[in-house]
């Protein structure tokens, strides 16, 4: 059996129109990361008797997290989702550039979350985290300047296992990080 390698991982995504509910055949968008933590994580419910010797009487499903976090350099070509995806709407003004974006806490997300899959493309396997949320968007600015930094905390309803992924094709940014000096 092929061991998978951290380094021939890749990240992609689409955005679902409903939610959970991954588009047939999408053209997904590549996600140049710099470190992620995604997976399944379970944990079994342990009964406890209260009494003279506190005894473990069995244990039982628990629950099940799927989501993780995903470490990257913020892109001009990405923000915009991630930002529609952990604020709500954005109301654009402007018939052309440069346009003005304003994003409100509190307003609506999205109706259908992200699919973000997950390929160890040397082991040739695939996890699908459907109807993704973002949980927390944290920013980075280093001291000295440089690429602002994003760090995205993220929910799954679901996760399903594959051999081949779903992608019909995959969009690459090559955009430019985000940066600033100082």
């Amino acid at each position: 059996m092929t061991q998978a390698r951290g380094n021939s991982t890749k990240l992609s995504y689409v955005e679902e129109n409903s939610f959970g509910v991954t588009p047939p055949s999408p053209q997904m968008r590549l996600i140049s990361f710099t470190g992620e933590e995604l997976g399944v994580r379970s944990e079994a419910s342990v009964q406890v008797e209260d009494g003279a010797e506190r005894v473990s009487t069995g244990a039982g499903p628990g629950y099940i997290d799927a989501g993780g976090k995903i470490t990257l350099d913020t892109e001009f070509n990405s923000i915009g989702t991630l930002l529609k995806h952990s604020l709500g709407s954005a109301v654009t003004s402007g018939s052309s550039a440069p346009f003005t974006h304003v994003l409100r806490g509190g307003s609506s997300l999205p109706p259908g979350g992200l699919s973000i899959e997950k390929g160890f493309n040397d082991a040739g396997r695939f996890m699908l985290f459907k109807g993704c949320r973002i949980d927390t968007l944290s920013l980075r600015f280093p001291g000295d300047g440089g690429p602002v930094g994003t760090t995205l905390d993220v929910l799954a309803k679901t996760v399903e296992t594959a051999s081949s992924s779903i992608a019909s094709s995959l969009l690459e940014d090559n955009g430019a990080p985000i940066s600033y000096q100082v």
